[in-house]
């Protein structure tokens, strides 16, 4: 791994990715990763295929779409009970910010994982990771 430049560089199946240094220099994040082919097209309906390499190196730094999984008009639900329901500001703010998750992009093309290590770590030497 290197971190010039306040990024973290790392070799996984389809290539090199670029994640980034937390604010507090501590962890590496590396964020939106595929792990599959997208599941669009032909692939649709079928057990996921392996991820198709790129070259270069693939910027990680934001996280990978949602899969859709709403109900269609959610985003609209909250925005109204936001509205609606005579919040003062500071408790509309604090319910906005949490219904961003509702808000985030989504796609079919959503096959990806995020992951944070320790800076420095070895990363063959590490543990598979855990979902959580």
């Amino acid at each position: 791994m290197s971190l010039g430049n306040r990024r973290a560089v790392v070799d996984v199946t389809g290539g090199k990715i670029k994640g980034k240094v937390g604010s507090k220099g501590r962890l590496t994040h590396h964020l939106g990763i595929p792990y599959a082919a997208p599941p669009v097209g032909a692939r649709r309906w079928k057990a996921p295929a392996p991820v198709e390499p790129w070259r270069g190196t693939r910027k990680c730094t934001s996280y990978g779409p949602g899969c859709f999984q709403r109900g269609a008009g959610m985003s609209e639900f909250f925005d109204g009970v936001i509205a609606g329901i005579g919040l003062g500001r500071a408790r509309a703010r604090a319910l906005a910010t949490a219904m961003k998750v509702m808000r985030t992009k989504e796609s079919e093309d959503c096959l990806t994982i995020n992951v944070h290590a320790p800076v420095g770590a070895d990363h063959d030497a590490l543990a598979p990771p855990a979902a959580l």
